[in-house]
Order: C-alpha cells, then sequence, then structure tokens
C-alpha cells in the first residue's frame, strides 16, 4: 500500500517536470479590449501569437516569450492614447495544451487637449503666420476626441501639405512634441515648422520616356513656370497623365531648393506601359446565346497618345465591327475628336436590321461631373424580316450631355446621373423624312447606411421621336421594351404597340423606371430584389396614360476588385402569350 502511494507521488512530479522541459505547444487568448483597432494591431506584433503554432521547449521558456510581449503591448496600447493600460497573463493546461490568457485593462483613451503650430523656435511659442486657416478640421483631428499616434502622424502629413498647397512645399517639421498629462487624461500636440521660402514653379525636367513625345507631357502641365506653387495643380497633372492610359507610374517631385532665379524645379518620372494591346474572349448569354469578341487597341499613334482600336463582337442576337480613331487634346485640354466607323447587324424578333455608320464627333470634358459631345454621322440602315421593312439613308447630328456625381461607374452608392441624348435625323434618300430622337435618363443613389451596405436605386428613363410618321422611321430607331436594361422579364425587345397580329410596331415614345434596394450582406455578396416599370406609346411624347408593362425580380451580386458580376432573374407581371415565364440575365457591373 505504501508502495503505491510512494509510485503515484513519484508519477505526479515526473509529470511536472516533464511539462517543463519537453516541447510544448499552446494558443493566446486576448480579454478585455473592447477597441478592435488596437486589438488587431496588438496581434499583428505579438511574437506571442505569431509562434503560438511552433513548440517550445518549457513553462519557463514560454513566460519568458511572454514577459517579452507585454512591452511592445504596452506600447501599442499607448500608440492609440491608452496611457494607464495595464496587462495581465495567466498559463494554464487545456485538453493537454497549454492556454496563455492575456487580460488587458486598457483604462480611459486620453483626449486631445489642444494642436499648436509655432515657429521653429519653440520656446518662443509664437504661432506660424503661414499656417493661419489651417483649422483642426483641416488636420482631420478634434478636440477633446481620442488621439492615436496615427492620427498624429496623419495630422503632420496634412499639415505639410496643407503649407505646401499654400506655396510652402519646403516646409519642414523641426520637432513635434507630445505631452501627456495623467490628471486630466488629455494629450496636448505641438509642431514647430520652418516654412521655408514662399515658392514659384520653375523648369520641368520631364525624365522615363521612351516611345510618348514630350509635347504630348506639356500638354498635360496644369502649371506654368513662374506661377505660385499648388499642389492641385500637381495632382491635376497627375490624373490626366494616368488617365491616358500610357504611363504604368506617374511621380512628380521638386527638386528641395530654389534655383539660382528663385524658382522651385519640377520633375515628372514616368514609367511608360505597353501602348498596344489585344483581346479575345467567348461567352453565353440567355438572350445572345454564345458570342465571341476579338479587338485590338494602339494607344499611342504618332507618339502623341492618340488612339487607334478595332473590336468584333458576334453573338446570336447582336454582331457589332467598331473602328475608332481619337485624337486626345484636340486644340484644347480635355477635348477629344473622334472618328469612328461602325457596322451593327441585329437579329430580334421584330425585325433583322443592318446598320452602317460613319461619324466623327467632338467630346469635351468640362469638369470631373460634366460632359459635352456633339458630332455629325452618316447612316446606311437596311431593315427586313419586319411588317415595315425598307432601306434608309440618313444624316444624324448627335448631341450628348452627361452629369453625374455618382461615386462609382460600375457600383455606385450615391450621388446622381443624368444624361440626355437629342439627334435629329434628315433622310438623305427621302428628303421629306425628318425626325427628332431624344432621350433622358437619371439615376439616382440613396445609401440608407454610413458604410453604404443597403443603397436604394432609382432609374427613369423618358423616349421620344418626333417629325415624320412611324412608316418613315427605321425599326432600329424606334423603342422597344424588354432587355437587359429595362422591363428585364419580358421577352427580348417586344414590348411595344401591336397590330391586329400581335406584333410589335415599335413606339415613338417610352416611359421606363427601375428601383432596386442593393443589400451588400458581405465583403463579397451582395442581393439586389428589383422592379421594373415601362410603357411605349405611338404618340410623339411620353404618354403615362397607356398600358403599362411590370417586371419584379431578385438579383445576386458577387463583388470582386474591378466590380461586381451581376446575375439577375425577373418574372413578368402582365405575362403574354410568347413571353417567358421568367428571364436570366448575367453581366458585369451594376444595372445602372
Amino acid at each position: 500500500m505504501q508502495f503505491r502511494k510512494n509510485f503515484a507521488v513519484f508519477l505526479f512530479f515526473a509529470s511536472i517536470f516533464c511539462s517543463l522541459h519537453a516541447d510544448i505547444f499552446y494558443k493566446v487568448r486576448f480579454w478585455g479590449l473592447e477597441d478592435k483597432k488596437a486589438l488587431q494591431a496588438i496581434k499583428d506584433h505579438s511574437d506571442l501569437l505569431e509562434m503560438q503554432d511552433r513548440s517550445i521547449p518549457s513553462v519557463t521558456a514560454l513566460r519568458y516569450r511572454i514577459d517579452d510581449d507585454i512591452p511592445e503591448i504596452l506600447s501599442i496600447l499607448q500608440s492609440f492614447s491608452y496611457y494607464d493600460a495595464k496587462v495581465c497573463t495567466n498559463i494554464s493546461l487545456e485538453y493537454q495544451r497549454f492556454v496563455v490568457d492575456v487580460v488587458i485593462t486598457p483604462g480611459p483613451q486620453y483626449l486631445l487637449k489642444d494642436l499648436d503650430v509655432f515657429t521653429s523656435a519653440c520656446e518662443a511659442k509664437v504661432p506660424l503666420p503661414q499656417a493661419q486657416g489651417i483649422t483642426l478640421n483641416d488636420l482631420e483631428v478634434q478636440k477633446m476626441q481620442p488621439i492615436t499616434t496615427g492620427k498624429i502622424l496623419d495630422a503632420q502629413t496634412l499639415l505639410l501639405e496643407r503649407l505646401a498647397a499654400n506655396s510652402f512645399p519646403l516646409a519642414t517639421i523641426t520637432k513635434r512634441d507630445v505631452v501627456v498629462d495623467v490628471l486630466t487624461k488629455t494629450i496636448s500636440v505641438t509642431f514647430c515648422v520652418d516654412p521655408g521660402p514662399f515658392s514659384h514653379f520653375g523648369s520641368t525636367t520631364i525624365l522615363g520616356l521612351k516611345d510618348v513625345d514630350p509635347k504630348f507631357i506639356e500638354r498635360k502641365i496644369a502649371w506654368e513656370e513662374g506661377a505660385p506653387y499648388d499642389l492641385d495643380d500637381i495632382t491635376l497633372t497627375q490624373k490626366r497623365l494616368m488617365k491616358s492610359n500610357l504611363f504604368g507610374s506617374v511621380l512628380v517631385s521638386h527638386t528641395g531648393e530654389l534655383d539660382e532665379s528663385g524658382e522651385l524645379p519640377m520633375k515628372i518620372k514616368l514609367t511608360e506601359s505597353k501602348h498596344q494591346s489585344f483581346n479575345f474572349g467567348v461567352s453565353y448569354a440567355t438572350i445572345d446565346g454564345p458570342g465571341a469578341s476579338i479587338g485590338w487597341e494602339h494607344r499611342n499613334i504618332a507618339h502623341l497618345g492618340q488612339l487607334l482600336s478595332m473590336q468584333v463582337d458576334v453573338s446570336k442576337v447582336a454582331s457589332t465591327g467598331i473602328a475608332t480613331y481619337k485624337i486626345p487634346d484636340f486644340y484644347k485640354l480635355d477635348r477629344d475628336y473622334i472618328w469612328q466607323a461602325m457596322v451593327v447587324r441585329e437579329d430580334v424578333v421584330p425585325y433583322i436590321g443592318f446598320t452602317y455608320r460613319l461619324g466623327n464627333r467632338l467630346e469635351w470634358n468640362i469638369s470631373e461631373t460634366k460632359h459635352v459631345s456633339l458630332g455629325l454621322k452618316g447612316e446606311y440602315i437596311n431593315v427586313v424580316k419586319s411588317i415595315s421593312n425598307g432601306k434608309f439613308t440618313f444624316l444624324g447630328l448627335p448631341l450628348y450631355v452627361n452629369y453625374s456625381t455618382a461615386s462609382s461607374l460600375l457600383d455606385p452608392t450615391s450621388g446622381l446621373s443624368i444624361a440626355y441624348k437629342m439627334t435629329p435625323y434628315q433622310a438623305i434618300s427621302h428628303n421629306r423624312t425628318f425626325f427628332l430622337k431624344q432621350t433622358l435618363t437619371g439615376g439616382f443613389y440613396i445609401p440608407f447606411i454610413p458604410s453604404r451596405r443597403v443603397v436604394m436605386a432609382i432609374r427613369l428613363q423618358l423616349g421620344s421621336i418626333a417629325g415624320s410618321n412611324l412608316s418613315r422611321i427605321p425599326f432600329t430607331k424606334r423603342f422597344l421594351g424588354g432587355s437587359d436594361d429595362n422591363l428585364r422579364g419580358y421577352r427580348f425587345k417586344t414590348v411595344s404597340p401591336t397590330n391586329s397580329s400581335g406584333d410589335p410596331l415599335g413606339g415613338r415614345s417610352a416611359v421606363y423606371a427601375t428601383v432596386e434596394m442593393r443589400f451588400r450582406v458581405s465583403e463579397s455578396v451582395g442581393v439586389v430584389p428589383f422592379s421594373d416599370f415601362g410603357t411605349v406609346s405611338l404618340k410623339q411624347y411620353p404618354d403615362f396614360t397607356t398600358k403599362w408593362f411590370k417586371s419584379v425580380g431578385l438579383g445576386l451580386r458577387y463583388f470582386t476588385f474591378f466590380g461586381p458580376l451581376r446575375l439577375d432573374v425577373a418574372v413578368p407581371l402582365d405575362k403574354r402569350k410568347r413571353d417567358p415565364n421568367y428571364r436570366i440575365y448575367l453581366s458585369f457591373g451594376q444595372t445602372f
């Protein structure tokens, strides 16, 4: 009996000895800190956590590892303005694996009491005259709000940017003083600044060019030599150059000191991207059937950023071939001159149409939100297998005006977009045929919560064809509802007034409306219930009293880094004999 007791005691101490000296594994748990950003920063920098899947020789070595981690944890907590934080640890054994519990008591988060900007002679505490007008909002901080080390450094960067915007690009921070008051739980920040001289733009050196003519770069430069230094001009120049799609990177900087004439020399360092590209693809759509596309593009014709492109798309419903030549900045910045030749074949229920078009236009980018286009085009149209066959030759004068504050082209979550298109057509073969086609489209995006995960999207489209009677207007120009753009539940391009046999006539006016509720349920998945409404009339202007067609549906969105993939299933509520029970659409980007 005594032997058994002695043997049990031996086994107990032997197990402890083995646990102290054999390789062991552990896991880490954090408790007590609700600040998600601070906790994530701790996890990102914790050696204890990073090495938890690696064996460690003993519990003693584990304690050393814990002790080495605590100062780093406290330092990170202080960077998030938790200056009274305390960290306690405990080691326990659960299911034959050691567990390290890190208990954090953060205490109060210290608040910003003052932020002062003084001259480089800090002790004199003289406010910097050049910083007058720069507010705490400009530095993205607020008094009596938590102030972290990251926010202090960001405020310092923003201060230098604001001084640069005021023509002091050579300003430097000579001293940064942060005073922590443990009694009042506040922080006072002082920046001491040497503003440097008031600067003017000097000569510009362009580096890195291989195939692009320097004249192209010079036209994109937003500043003039001798003008006061302006950071907005630099930002605008970078945007213009990147928008040309000729460069992989654009870096605009200055030399760091004034030249002999007292001006600040500038440098533009460029990395050219490939100027030619080739594309090929295959596709399948519920409406178009199988399809293929092929294209080629050269973005630096004549070494001046002129564009030449050719694109061919073939499918069961529509086939197109387009050749485009664009001259950017045509005698004026942000004005492009475009020549375009196009061949289109459409095979839809009401008709088969062949269109041959040659046109040119001027496009103005008036601002970030305003765009205007005006051109002249000639079209030859041949319509067969319809109730109104014919051959037509027209001259058109297309005008396009767009105003948009939408937050994104492919996935807008706020703002609005209004587009107006107007084209008068004069027949060459039949001189008395004249008509004016107009469309007005408005899109509105209303976020319901700050995160913009719930957005109501509303679109209204109005269309009108005024002038000659319907028989003189080609089928390809008439309004026909039912597509991935409107009345998604109906047979493709068949919603319109009909003849006695039920064949679509096409309309002279149309009204379409769509309401979508866009729910982003996760980072990669969204759900979109939607409703479509529309009416097509034989009257010249939109008629709200004719029969309205309605469809409802549900969409699925998969968000990628370049935009959402869209899958919509739509059901017609005013189903006609030839309409399907439902329609499926697969595309890229939101509906509008």
